[in-house]
């Protein structure tokens, strides 16, 4: 595999993905439900990802994260997350736009990834 991107996309329908160019199944998502327990949310969907798949987190090479607008607890949450496991796992991160552009933007995005950077949240963290 040459490159598996956990992708973390906050918003009305939240949702975490993994994108696996090449493959016949390329972009799989699970949506998170909305749910006090925030960041475990995030964390169990990746996991069940990469489980479906027949991945572990060593697999990923890429941490993308659209970092707003989003309600203000998912948007923290996923963006807290994404930074977490770049820095933890030493993987370069990307921040996505919007989902408009979903996945067909991967590519140009993870393209320019860096490692040992920060992602911050963007507010105002109003939707629509």
């Amino acid at each position: 595999m040459n490159q598996c991107a956990a992708i973390f996309l906050p918003g009305k329908d939240s949702y975490v993905g993994i994108w696996t160019p090449g493959y016949n199944n390329e972009w799989q998502t699970v949506t998170l439900a909305n749910s006090p327990d925030g960041g475990n949310v995030v964390v169990k969907g990746l996991q069940q990802l990469l489980g479906d798949q027949s991945l572990t987190i060593h697999s990923l090479t890429h941490i993308g994260v659209m970092n707003g607008p989003a309600p203000y607890t998912q948007l923290r949450s996923h963006v807290a997350i994404a930074n977490a496991l770049a820095w933890s796992l030493n993987l370069p991160l990307f921040t996505i736009p919007d989902e408009s552009a979903m996945p067909q933007a991967l590519t140009d995005l993870s393209a320019n990834a860096k490692r040992n950077i920060v992602i911050e949240p963007v507010y105002p963290t109003v939707i629509g």
